[in-house]
C-alpha cells in the first residue's frame, strides 16, 4: 500500500491519495515470481540474487509505502534505488549498489550507496510491517518497523531517518535470495 501526497496539510491541500503497490512486469530479477495482480513478489532460487522494482518513479512530494514481510531469508534487502539502477543487471546484491539505499532484513543494518553504515533499525521478522516514507523535497527516507498484528496507528517499534537520498529514487525495491 502506498500513499502519495503531502505530510501535514495546510489550507488548499487535499488528503493524500491511497494507491495499490504493484511490481513491474517488464523486467524481472533472477528467479523472481509475481502473482497475477503484481501485488506480491517472491523468489525461489538456490543461488545468486534477484531484484524486483515496483511501478513508478518518485521525483517530488512525499510517498509512504507499507510493506508486509513474510518468509524472508537472511539475505533479504528492502529499500530504494535511483534511476541509474534501472539499466543495470537486476541479479546483484543491492547492498553493494552505488544507486541504492537499503535495509538488511536479518540485521536491520542500513547500506547507503554501496557502503555499510552505522545505522541499525531492528531485524525484520515474518509478519512485520516496514513503513517507508520517502520525502523527495528534503531527500529523506524514514523507516519505521511495526510488529506483526500491530494496528495501523500503533507506535513503531523502531524508527530511523536517513538523509541525502538522491533525487529520482524508485521505491519499494526488494532483493530476494535463495532458499536454504
Amino acid at each position: 500500500m502506498a500513499r502519495r501526497g503531502t505530510n501535514g496539510l495546510s489550507d488548499g491541500l487535499i488528503e493524500p491519495e491511497e494507491i495499490a503497490l504493484t511490481w513491474r512486469q517488464d523486467k524481472l530479477g533472477d528467479g523472481i515470481q509475481l502473482d497475477a495482480e503484481c501485488t506480491s513478489v517472491s523468489r525461489r532460487c538456490r543461488n545468486g540474487w534477484g531484484v524486483q522494482l515496483s511501478e513508478g518513479w518518485l521525483t517530488k512530494d512525499i510517498t509512504t509505502v507499507a510493506i508486509e514481510c513474510h518468509e524472508m531469508t537472511d539475505d533479504t534487502y528492502i529499500g530504494v534505488v535511483g534511476r541509474n539502477y534501472n539499466p543495470e543487471d537486476w541479479n546483484g546484491n543491492l547492498s553493494q549498489s552505488k544507486h541504492a539505499v537499503v535495509l538488511h532484513a536479518a540485521t536491520g543494518r542500513v547500506y547507503h550507496k554501496g557502503s555499510e553504515t552505522s545505522f541499525v533499525l531492528r531485524p525484520l521478522t515474518s509478519g512485520a510491517r516496514l513503513i517507508m516514507t520517502i520525502d523527495m523535497q528534503t531527500r529523506e527516507l524514514t523507516l519505521e518497523l511495526k510488529s506483526s498484528g500491530a494496528a495501523d496507528d500503533a507506535k513503531a517499534e523502531s524508527t530511523l531517518m536517513l538523509e541525502d537520498i538522491q533525487a529520482d529514487r524508485h521505491t519499494r525495491t526488494r532483493t530476494l535470495t535463495p532458499d536454504p
